[in-house]
């Protein structure tokens, strides 16, 4: 069962069959036909996160072929995505059962990634405006954590530099610091349980699983210079 906020949220029963070493597959599968025609057991890939969760499946990882030399755009633009996506995926589960600091850096780093990635290849459309909106959002509550956590082990290592009758006064700086950390995450960890999040989740791995929406007909390009042209407009922009 499913436990938020001190109650039980959603309930389910799992079965799950895992083969002995040395074990014939073929038993693999006749026990699992033994089990659909004897109990109401039906074959699911749902993960415990995703059940937990209730939509996304934030336990896919992302798996694609390598570009060609020619290759469709669409294609160009899932790799470009999929490994941001990928560790945003993986720190998910992370941020919510703990505050550690690394997983914080790690899924801002991700989110910068991905937005910056909507807006360099230029996908436009609904989805895409929605997407890079939520990332914002998203990059906005992480680094709200992760400012304080940097604040923080600055003023730790300062602290140790400093001799120790100054130890208190490094915590009354120390202390606000704490605070601030703690409600930002208290934030942090409130918004992946909201429906924006998840839905984020969702626009992302469908454009990367099946292909991001584009505002014209997919075609065969040439990844090599459709990456290079298009990084050219976006350093002729910051110039």
């Amino acid at each position: 069962h499913v436990v938020r906020d001190g109650r039980t949220v959603r309930r389910c029963r799992q079965v799950e069959i895992e083969l002995a070493p040395g074990a014939a597959r073929v038993e693999l599968y006749a026990l699992a036909r033994w089990l659909r025609r004897k109990t109401p057991a039906r074959p699911t890939s749902l993960t415990k996160v995703r059940f937990a969760l209730g939509t996304a499946d934030v336990t896919r990882e992302t798996h694609l072929a390598p570009l060609r030399r020619r290759s469709c755009r669409s294609d160009v633009v899932r790799c470009a995505l999929a490994p941001a996506l990928d560790v945003l995926v993986r720190a998910d589960p992370h941020l919510r059962v703990n505050d550690d600091p690394e997983w914080v850096h790690a899924a801002r780093v991700a989110a910068r990634k991905l937005r910056s990635s909507l807006k360099v290849y230029a996908l436009r459309g609904r989805w895409s405006t929605d997407a890079r909106a939520s990332l914002k959002r998203l990059c906005n509550l992480l680094g709200a954590v992760r400012d304080a956590d940097v604040l923080g082990e600055r003023v730790a290592a300062l602290g140790a530099s400093l001799p120790r009758d100054e130890a208190p006064a490094v915590a009354r700086i120390a202390a606000p610091i704490g605070t601030s950390r703690d409600a930002a995450y208290a934030l942090l960890h409130a918004a992946l349980r909201e429906s924006w999040y998840i839905a984020l989740l969702d626009t992302l791995l469908a454009a990367v699983s099946d292909g991001p929406p584009l505002d014209e007909a997919d075609r065969l390009i040439r990844p090599r210079a459709f990456v290079a042209r298009t990084m050219r407009r976006s350093w002729k922009k910051l110039n």
